[in-house]
């Protein structure tokens, strides 16, 4: 399976949602599938920084995109093209880009999923814009997705609250080190942001220091500082007189993150507000005992795994008070060994297997709705008519086939003015008409639509009846029978003799569609064996005569053209080619018809488009 995730930030940026991605892409590749993430190609605090287009990382192929403004409202500069060759799309994280991709994957159908990671929460900062954002944006996001996997009960909640479906996937964690915590000192590891509010872990250090008059206990804080609050924490430290006891270490490799593992005992945050809090369960995986501020992200860990404690880190002394006290019962060997088995009981091998089951059944679901006849052909349901997903030569060797053959073919060109008008039929009637077809071929654009939002691809190609039926007529071998039956008597008379002298065909017949018709019509079609005729009538009355007559036909092909005459005569003039190109014939002939055509063009596709979602 060519699996897709994307995310905004990615190596060689670094964050828990950078690790996230990585791991689960790596966990999915080692099971056989081919993984690629898409992200963004600069780091948002480093813009000038222009990162690879295309390279692999950790055997992951990375592919990156430009985009436009700053971490929390940008545009990615991503189109359809960039999906197209995946088989299911994971987004990372509800932002702009899960919200471009969606709109893209709205109109193909693939099977989408989107991880939370803390929605866009992880600060109290406009809190009601992103309010509203959840409610109207991701919601409308949300809805096109196969599953929402939340990564905490506080995510599932705030879905859950304006009405967003989701089910609870914990993150996994991989241990921070090969080495268990064995010393008494704290550890703060994750961003240095005004959110973590780094500023209080010190304050509490400070006063446990003073309350407890230890000198050879340490506070190490660890992780990146791209918001630049380094100088003023270290200001902060050294008023404090614990320049002996606090380091400041960055980012570290793991060796090193080993050493200060193993002379902590604790780890230590006083974040405002978390997504997850998945610091500090990575903390747990090396028997690091959480103290935490009590906020819902840390409340739930805490109620989850019983480890640890929440304390208010904005009433310090209470903290630090809260700390000592439950001190011996929160860190023995029994506490550190019920840390581990939390963090690690959620792998991210267990969580590649679970994805990957919901992306395969979300992929069978869609090809189940494929389904393919005796003959072999795929037939694809496009409000309720079942289309032939056929190329031009292999239509046009079916029906030379069914003439070669003398087999009986009833060939139906269908657009959406034909799916409209058979949904308004009653249903006895539309079963009759769709029972008398052999063969359904997609005509126009808005077909193309359909079948991408239904299916997840075009059709093969536009098999319209005006530039089909020629191309049929001039594979027919010279002397082929065929009658014309439709039009008025003069532009069915040139259109019948135009074919007959174009393609060196034997016209045996014609009657026009206003000519009241004799009863022993048809048996006088029959006498003439005609191996064509072609049914001028429009839709639905040419497809209405063909179902009542199709079957006392002895013809093998019969076919309901349209229009054909009209054009082949020039007394309708069609769209220049360029025009046809694009795929916007029906623009130009509602420029030019407009009183006849505009409720086709217009109420007639919005009844189109209903049908077609009613009918998922």
């Amino acid at each position: 399976m060519k699996i897709l995730h994307t995310v905004r930030q990615y190596r060689p940026a670094k964050g828990g949602l950078e690790n996230y991605t990585e791991a689960l892409a790596r966990a999915q590749a080692a099971l056989g599938h081919d993984v690629t993430v898409l992200t963004l190609n600069s780091s948002f605090h480093q813009k000038e920084r222009i990162f690879p287009k295309d390279e692999f990382l950790n055997e992951i192929r990375v592919k990156r995109v430009n985009y436009y403004g700053k971490n929390r409202l940008f545009l990615p500069m991503i189109s359809p093209s960039d999906f197209k060759s995946y088989d299911v799309i994971h987004c990372h994280a509800f932002d702009q880009l899960t919200d471009v991709t969606g709109f893209y994957l709205r109109f193909g159908k693939k099977p989408f999923f989107i991880t939370t990671h803390g929605l866009f929460f992880h600060t109290q900062k406009l809190r009601r814009v992103k309010e509203m954002y959840l409610r109207t944006v991701s919601k409308l996001t949300a809805g096109r997705a196969n599953k929402i996997y939340a990564c905490s009960e506080n995510d599932h909640n705030q879905l859950k609250a304006v009405n967003i479906p989701s089910e609870i996937a914990y993150n996994p964690v991989t241990p921070l080190a090969n080495t268990k915590a064995a010393g008494e000192s704290f550890l703060y590891l994750g961003r240095i942001s005004e959110n973590k509010r780094v500023h209080l872990a010190i304050d509490f250090f400070a006063e446990y220091i003073r309350v407890t008059g230890l000198k050879n206990v340490r506070f190490h804080i660890v992780g990146g500082d791209q918001e630049n609050l380094t100088d003023g924490l270290m200001a902060q430290v050294e008023k404090l007189n614990l320049t002996e006891q606090v380091f400041f270490h960055g980012f570290v490799d793991q060796n090193f993150l080993a050493s200060v593992i193993e002379d902590c005992g604790y780890s230590l945050s006083a974040s405002a507000y978390e997504g997850y809090g998945l610091a500090a369960v990575e903390g747990m995986s090396v028997g690091l005992i959480p103290v935490l501020h009590d906020n819902a992200a840390f409340r739930e860990i805490y109620q989850r795994s019983g480890c640890g404690l929440t304390a208010d880190f904005e009433n310090i002394p209470s903290a630090v008070s809260r700390f000592i006290a439950c001190k011996e019962a929160i860190s023995n060997e029994e506490a550190k060994s019920r840390a581990v088995d939390f963090a690690l009981s959620n792998s991210y091998a267990a969580m590649a297997e679970r994805t990957l089951a919901d992306y395969e059944n979300a992929f069978s679901a869609r090809k189940s709705r494929k389904f393919f006849n005796a003959a072999g052909t795929e037939i694809r349901m496009i409000s309720g008519l079942p289309v032939s997903a056929l190329s031009l030569e292999a239509a046009l060797n079916l029906l030379l086939k069914s003439i070669e053959k003398q087999e009986k073919t009833r060939v139906c060109f269908a657009n959406a003015n034909l799916a409209v008008q058979l949904q308004r039929s009653d249903p006895e009637t539309r079963k009759a008409i769709l029972d008398s077809f052999q063969l359904i071929l997609n005509d126009g654009v808005a077909l193309d639509l359909a079948s991408r939002y239904l299916y997840g691809e075009k059709f093969p190609a536009n098999l319209n009846g005006t530039d089909f039926t020629p191309a049929f007529l001039a594979r027919l071998a010279p002397g082929t029978k065929f009658y014309f039956y439709g039009s008025d008597p003069l532009t069915g008379r040139a259109a019948a003799d135009w074919i007959a002298e174009k393609y060196r065909l034997e016209c045996v017949g014609f009657t026009d569609g206003f000519t009241r018709t004799p009863e022993d019509f048809i048996q006088k079609i029959n006498d003439l064996q005609p191996d064509l005729i072609l049914v001028a009538k429009g839709n639905p009355r040419q497809e209405r005569w063909i179902a009542e007559h199709g079957a006392v036909l002895d013809a093998p092909v019969i076919m309901g053209v349209g229009a054909l005459a009209d054009f082949l005569t020039g007394k309708f003039k069609r769209a220049p080619q360029w025009v046809r190109d694009i795929r916007c014939e029906w623009a130009y002939r509602l420029i030019n018809e407009p009183k006849r055509l505009f409720k086709r063009y217009t109420i007639d596709m919005f009844s189109f488009a209903k049908t077609v979602v009613k009918n998922m």
